[in-house]
């Protein structure tokens, strides 16, 4: 390392990336649900429901569900840098 280096590290610190601002995970998921897709299916669901069609209401809303259920996973993941990337 030459005195160069030195004197700017010890100026300036090393460089490392700015971590992104941490949010909540309540928040999180209330943005996922904020989704315009996800406001879609849910009205979809809620049509389907009242025009008498259950099954196809269940089915819009179980996948919605599901969804939002990974997404605290798929958070923590991504926070802890624990996901997996492929050589290209």
């Amino acid at each position: 390392m030459t005195a160069e280096a030195r004197r700017r590290l010890a100026e300036v610190g090393s460089n490392e990336p700015a971590r992104p601002p941490r949010t909540a995970d309540l928040v999180q998921i209330l943005l996922l649900l904020a989704n315009p897709l996800v406001i879609i299916l849910l009205v979809a669901s809620a049509a389907s429901a009242i025009l008498g069609e259950r099954v196809n209401a269940s089915i819009i809303v179980l996948m919605v569900a599901n969804c939002s259920a990974w997404a605290p996973h798929h958070l923590w993941r991504n926070r802890s840098g624990r996901h997996h990337r492929s050589p290209m």
